[in-house]
Parts: structure tokens; C-alpha cells; sequence
């Protein structure tokens, strides 16, 4: 914006350009002064960038520019009546939004000194700072949920129904979303979190502020993964919790659900019933990673077990379940003792439950985990069928209700 000032009958005006400028930004200020006395060159001039703005560097086309804190000197311009020169300030502006004012002291003489009966005059020159705030940390907006292996993680549990992508916006100091970045983010698998891999797009520029991931994935199951999102001199931030699941099943309230896992050797499916008592949530179906259950006096065919959750929706209930265990004709073959009536259910659960008459009591391998080979039914867990279909072998176990769930094994 022009600012002419008069001093006697010399004058001189100054333009500074650009008007605004965003907070916490790196600017190079265009300051042009044109000297409108009429028989008195402009020799030299101070000019001082508001309090806050931190001055990087300085130059003009002629004479010499120099820094000292906030002020700029210009010296040996010679400006003759009625020309111009653009002195170019590099600064960067503070992190506090508003008018700030810049101060200019003009003189006839190069080295700045001499009397007053030059071209000399305060001018006061305005810079906008818009923005509010300077760029200091990241955080999450639109948190990512559950999802199952290599989907597409949401908003949405399991994309049911379907959700938004995972943001990440940039804030300043008083937690206010920053407008004016375009900080480059990442995102990543917080350490500690996950041993899988984060496949899809996960480097984002923010526009105004916002970064989106829209296609972000994770390749191995686990029930305790987080993001952590990162840019350069920006604080971190790590996302809410969420679990990665090979089989996910949405169940809605009173109805029936069912989810279905298969590896090379064996399959299982698991039915949960709706029971009318608020049962609303996922039913989920894992292979377990490392050994497999060991029942004492059993040799077990499988060499990864299943791992299943029911997980209710706040205020809900768990639900009991079927679960079919189908083992496949070569794993049935490895066995000596291989007919169908030799099948039976190695079973870990966090709570006590009965084993099989004439079998080795419960054992406690782990910390809250107990494992035994479950009884032919009455009281679940129980096995409630055996039997046989194209050299495969089936067994069915009926499972409790209740927010703790087992893990099985042939």
C-alpha cells in the first residue's frame, strides 16, 4: 500500500508489497521507493520490519543493503527526482495474525547522516498476518477403525456401513487448524503397535491444513495397531487404537451372523446367534501367529490355531456360538488314529471351563489362558458333532455367550 510522507518541499513515497502475508511464513517484502522531490536526490534509508518479524535478509539493485536486527539500511542509493528503486526484505513473519507496522526514515546524504533539510520523513508502511497461528504439531481428525487384512481402512468399523479416509490436519499452538499449510505428512505404524505392513498412499500435502489418506492397508492381523503421522518440525501425533482382522462380519441386533476362515489345512466357520438382548457388534475370526495349542495326551493336526471375538457394541452383550472345524483330507491323513471318531476339540479359553472325561485336567500354559480338550455336550464349550465328508473331517463345538473368547484347534 502507498504511505507518501512530506518533509519541507522534498518528499518521497514508499509501496511495500505484498499487503499480507501468512503467519509463520517465510516472505520476501517488495518495499519501492520513488523519489518525488524535485531537485534532491534520496542518498540512503532505514527500514524497520514489525515487532515479531525476524529479518533473514536484504538487498537493492544499488548502493548497498545491510541488516541490523529488525532494520533494514540502505545506503548510496542516489536517487534522482522522479525515479524509483525496489529494495527486496526476506522475513519471516510471526505466528500472531493482525495489522503490523513497518517504519521508514529517509535521507539526502549516502551514509545516512547529516542535517534534516533532506528528503527525510517517518512513513508507516501495514502488513496483514493472516492465518492465525503458526504451523507447531499434527493431530488426527478423522480416526481410523477396525478393518480387515489388505481393506481399506475407514472411519467405519470393517467399512460397514461405508466410511470416510483417514485425515491428518495441521494446528498451531492453540489446537486451531492451520489454513495456509501445506506441510508434506506421513503416516506410519506407530512402533509397538503392529508388526504388519501399511500398504497404499501414505505421504499427503495438506490443503489448507487438511491431509487425506484414502487408500491406506495393513497386511497381518492385530488387535492394538495405531498410526503415528509425522512432517518436518511438527510434532507427531498417534491415532486412537484400532484392530486388523482376517474375518470380520457385522452382526445387527436379534439376527443371526456368520464369518468364515480357511488356511490350507482346515477351515472354520462360526455361527452367532442373535438372543434378543441387545447383541450388536462383530463377529471375527483369526489364525493365531506362533504354536498352536498344545492339549496334554492329544497330538493336534493343525499347526496354527483359530482365534474368535465376538466383539459387542457398548452397552451390549456377547452372543453363543457354533463353531464348525473343518480338517482337510491331507492333514486327516497324517494321522494313524484318522477316522472321524477320533476328532476332537483342543480348546484355550480366559475362564475355566470342563474338559473331557478321562483326559489330563486343565492346563495353564500361559497367563490367563487355560487349555483342554472340551467334553462331548451338555454344558458349552462343548463339542456337539462329529462327522466325516469326503475324507474330511468335521467337529462342532457350541460356545458360551460373554465378552471373553477362545481359540481352537484339532
Amino acid at each position: 500500500m502507498a504511505a507518501p510522507a512530506v518533509a519541507s518541499a522534498h518528499t518521497y513515497s514508499v509501496v511495500l508489497s505484498p499487503s499480507s502475508a501468512a503467519a509463520g511464513a517465510r516472505v520476501e517484502f517488495k518495499a519501492t521507493f520513488t523519489n518525488k522531490a524535485s531537485d534532491v536526490k534520496l542518498g540512503s534509508a532505514n527500514l524497520t520490519a514489525p515487532a515479531g518479524f525476524s529479518v533473514v535478509s536484504a538487498s537493492v539493485p544499488v548502493g548497498s543493503a545491510t541488516t541490523s536486527g529488525n532494520v533494514v539500511q540502505l545506503r548510496n542509493l542516489y536517487l534522482q527526482p522522479g525515479k524509483s528503486v525496489t529494495a527486496k526484505v526476506v522475513a519471516d513473519v510471526p505466528c500472531t495474525a493482525g495489522d503490523k507496522t513497518w517504519s521508514v526514515v529517509a535521507r539526502k546524504t549516502g551514509d545516512f547522516t547529516g542535517a534534516d533539510s533532506g528528503p527525510r520523513v517517518n512513513s508507516q508502511l501495514t502488513t496483514t498476518v493472516t492465518g492465525g497461528g503458526c504451523a507447531t504439531a499434527l493431530r488426527f481428525v478423522n480416526q481410523p477403525a477396525n478393518a480387515r487384512i489388505n481393506e481399506t481402512i475407514t472411519t467405519s468399523p470393517y467399512n460397514m456401513p461405508p466410511g470416510g479416509p483417514v485425515t491428518v490436519e495441521v494446528v498451531d499452538g492453540a489446537g486451531h487448524r492451520v489454513t495456509t499449510s501445506s506441510a508434506v505428512i506421513t503416516v506410519a505404524i506407530a512402533p509397538g503397535t503392529g508388526t504388519g505392513t501399511l500398504h497404499g498412499t501414505t505421504t499427503a500435502t495438506a490443503v489448507n491444513g487438511l491431509a487425506t489418506f484414502s487408500d491406506l492397508s495393513i497386511d497381518l492381523e492385530g488387535t492394538s495397531y495405531a498410526l503415528r503421522a509425522s512432517s518436518s518440525g511438527l510434532t507427531s501425533a498417534t491415532s486412537g487404537s484400532f484392530r486388523i482382522d482376517e474375518a470380520a462380519t457385522v452382526c445387527t441386533e436379534d439376527n443371526t451372523c456368520t464369518a468364515t476362515l480357511a488356511n490350507q489345512d482346515a477351515s472354520l466357520d462360526v455361527t452367532a446367534q442373535g438372543n434378543a438382548q441387545g447383541d450388536s457388534g462383530v463377529l471375527v475370526i483369526n489364525r493365531t501367529a506362533g504354536a498352536s495349542l498344545d492339549c496334554a495326551g492329544y497330538d493336534e493336526l493343525l499347526d496354527r490355531d483359530f482365534t474368535v471375538d465376538f466383539l459387542p457394541n457398548p452397552g451390549t452383550v456377547g452372543r453363543a456360538k457354533t463353531v464348525s472345524l473343518t480338517i482337510g483330507r491331507d492333514a486327516m491323513k497324517d494321522s494313524t488314529d484318522n477316522g472321524v471318531a477320533h476328532l476332537e476339540m483342543c480348546f484355550g479359553a480366559p475362564f475355566m471351563f470342563a474338559v473331557k472325561n478321562g483326559t489330563p485336567p486343565l492346563q495353564n500354559p500361559a497367563p490367563g489362558l487355560f487349555v483342554g480338550l472340551l467334553p462331548d455336550c451338555g454344558t458349552p464349550p462343548c463339542v456337539s458333532k462329529r462327522k466325516g465328508q469326503g475324507g474330511a473331517g468335521i467337529i462342532v463345538a457350541q460356545a458360551p455367550g460373554g465378552v471373553q473368547d477362545p481359540r481352537y484347534n484339532g
